[in-house]
């Protein structure tokens, strides 16, 4: 009786099941798989929709609570045990960018006491020839971070407007980003709101054209961008901050509607731009 299989090692007279407990005998895993698909669904579009992050979130948590098995059995003192092998979860596959890749896991033994079963449940639907084909999930944890760099983005937009308001409504003329970071600094609750959290390693930058330029020259500030992500993230999208002080995520298709707002050219009322940080 093997300890570990790997996903390729598994014998093929082997098949999916969920193992359903009686009593006090609990599937701890299954207990969690709710609070996280409850937590995704927290981050995701009304009206029932799910967007690919969120299925491969649930077919990440699908796989996690399968076993394995032929249906052989072992006794071990005066009890009897179903022998499964199953994957072994542990929280921090959920610190990183995204789950492990499954078809590289180990699948480990896990010997099931027959009398705490109440239900053993097929799941023809799921084969190790699936497995095998899957490639690394995209990061769960992706669309918290984006909500984050979201926030982020707003309190950067309320944080310039609030300078705004101190210095005549006119918006500082910095000839880097770094130093729209020194001049607003009061103004913002910690550094932290400069994170997006993107994976690409994405940062905040100002709109210069915005630089000097007086909030009533500014004709349509709900699309001109204040402060954007100097790259998308893996998705396509990208955070933007914009002069009336919204925030929004805005998708590839769109983001030459953006390019146009920066390029956008306004009188200056400053009358020079801040020295070099």
């Amino acid at each position: 009786m093997p300890l570990v299989y790997s996903v390729a090692d598994l014998p093929d007279d082997f098949s999916a099941v969920k193992v359903q407990f009686g009593g006090k005998g609990m599937d701890l895993f299954g207990g969690m798989t709710g609070m996280f698909m409850g937590m995704m669904g927290s981050f995701g579009g009304g009206g029932g929709e799910q967007d690919p992050e969120q299925a491969a979130a649930m077919k990440f948590f699908t796989y996690m609570e399968i076993s394995w098995t032929k249906g052989e059995t072992a006794r071990i003192g005066t009890n009897d045990f179903l022998v499964t092998y199953k994957f072994d979860f542990d929280m921090s596959m959920m610190m990183g960018e995204g789950p492990p890749d499954l078809s590289k896991m180990p699948l480990r033994l896990h010997l099931v006491k027959l009398d705490a079963i109440e239900a053993l449940v097929p799941r023809p639907d799921l084969k190790k020839s699936d497995l095998l084909g899957l490639a690394s999930f995209p990061a769960v944890n992706s669309r918290a971070k984006q909500s984050s760099g979201l926030s982020s983005a707003k309190q950067l937009a309320l944080g310039m407007i609030l300078y705004t308001t101190d210095y005549d409504d006119v918006f500082p003329w910095p000839q880097s980003t770094s130093k729209v970071q020194e001049v607003i600094e009061p103004y913002l609750k910690n550094d932290r709101v400069w994170e997006t959290g993107n994976p690409e390693s994405s940062r905040f930058l100002f709109n210069m054209n915005l630089g000097g330029v007086s909030y009533a020259d500014i004709e349509s500030p709900a699309e001109t961008p204040m402060f954007f992500e100097s790259k998308p993230w893996p998705d396509g999208r990208w955070i933007v901050a914009f002069a009336d002080g919204s925030a929004r995520l805005v998708p590839a298709d769109d983001w030459s509607s953006v390019e146009e707002g920066l390029k956008l050219k306004f009188k200056r009322t400053a009358k020079q731009p801040l020295p070099p940080r």
